[in-house]
């Protein structure tokens, strides 16, 4: 699984590549990990956002680590907080 622009590219065994359209919220940097991750959805699915690490030659990869998974869940609730303050003013 590749992020290429606002798509994800999935690459079954076969070779065969599966396009997913999706929105980008955010990306985000941790520099103790020196991790990348992105926060997205997938077009037409505005409810369920999905966090995963991007690696250096834009694969991605899933989160499995529980403390990171809970970093960005912080880093997620504190971006949505930002925007609806800014909606407001």
């Amino acid at each position: 699984m590749r992020l290429e622009d606002n798509k994800i590219v999935v690459v079954d065994e076969d070779g065969n590549e599966d396009i997913i359209d999706i929105e980008i919220l955010f990306t985000y940097h941790h520099d103790e990990r020196n991790k990348d991750y992105v926060v997205f959805i997938e077009e037409g699915d505005e409810e369920n956002a999905i966090a995963m690490i991007i690696n250096e030659d834009n694969s991605l990869e899933e989160i499995v680590d529980d403390e990171e998974f809970d970093e960005i869940l912080e880093v997620y609730d504190a971006f949505f907080d930002d925007e609806e303050t800014s909606e407001e003013n």
